[in-house]
């Protein structure tokens, strides 16, 4: 329902109100020619003040303020002609900071930080016009490093690293535009527990009694006991494949003469069984590719 009361400035200009179904106020809008123009007060159903927002034509403008129900500040945003611009603080129910953002036409740009419950910085993130992009930081309450990533256009790039809180290395990986390369963990104590990633190490192309041929690749040993590999390529009459040894063969769809490059695609899996083996979940997972010269002309090798 809405009730409008004419203001001194005519009948252009008024001020509109909204109730909710229990009659209580809803919105106080300032209207010119029927659309916002000047302040805007929303509420919650028990009168609490939901935002205070400026709007100039219809358009928000200048500084709105959102506000929890408690009547904790929530957050300040300006906005420049319906676009939010420049720094925006976001507080918790509690009214304790935990994001800063800095806006530009929109979107999240420049650098990001997020806190604490007692303030202290726990990441710190850049943005490039609302995708992540150059160093973040991430730190354990005490202050310490917690992980430091890279990313390039949204994308994960370059080495990224993880500590434990003693400060000694607890995962490294390797990214290249969003595509994990590699990776290795370590123990609390420094200890290289193991590396996944860097998986193919041999292969060799093997005779079979079909007419078409099969490819046995050596891996590194997994961690966990069980690897999955799925591949894309439609030469692969397999898609699915598991082992425990670090050893897969698979057989493809290649004439037994020829000259080529096999180019495997596809997604390996760290597996750990559970439930006596009768289960398993993903530990770990990467995409690859490997290419795999051949000259069948010549014997199978």
């Amino acid at each position: 329902m809405f009730v409008m009361f004419l203001l001194l400035n005519g009948c252009e200009n008024y001020t509109a109100m909204e109730t909710f179904d229990s009659g209580n106020v809803k919105k106080e809008c300032q209207l010119k020619d029927g659309i916002p123009h000047g302040k805007c007060i929303y509420r919650f159903e028990d009168g609490a003040i939901e935002s205070v927002r400026s709007y100039n034509n219809g358009t928000l403008n200048g500084l709105a303020s959102f506000f929890y129900q408690n009547g904790q500040l929530h957050a300040k945003v300006k906005y420049i002609n319906g676009i939010r611009e420049g720094l925006t603080d976001y507080f918790d129910s509690a009214g304790v900071r935990y994001q800063s953002i800095d806006f530009r036409t929109n979107k999240a740009d420049g650098t990001a930080y997020e806190f604490f419950s007692d303030g202290s910085l726990k990441k710190k993130i850049n943005y490039s016009l609302g995708e992540l992009n150059g160093p973040s930081t991430e730190y354990y309450a005490d202050g310490t490093i917690r992980a430091q990533l890279n990313y390039s256009n949204g994308k994960l790039d370059g080495d990224i690293v993880q500590y434990f809180p003693n400060g000694k290395l607890e995962l490294l990986r390797v990214y290249d535009n969003g595509r994990l390369l590699k990776s290795e963990y370590y123990s609390d104590s420094g200890i290289l527990l193991g590396r996944f990633g860097e998986f193919m190490i041999d292969h060799e192309f093997v005779d079979s009694d079909s007419d078409s041929v099969s490819v046995t690749i050596a891996l590194v040993n997994p961690e966990f006991g069980l690897l999955m590999l799925d591949i894309t390529n439609p030469v692969v009459e397999e898609k699915t494949v598991y082992s425990e040894s670090g050893i897969i063969t698979f057989g493809l769809n290649l004439p037994k003469k020829g000259i080529g490059t096999l180019a495997l695609e596809g997604i390996l899996y760290e597996l750990e069984t559970t439930n006596n083996g009768n289960s398993a979940v993903i530990k770990n997972k990467i995409q690859f590719r490997y290419d795999i010269p051949y000259d069948l002309d010549k014997g199978f090798r």
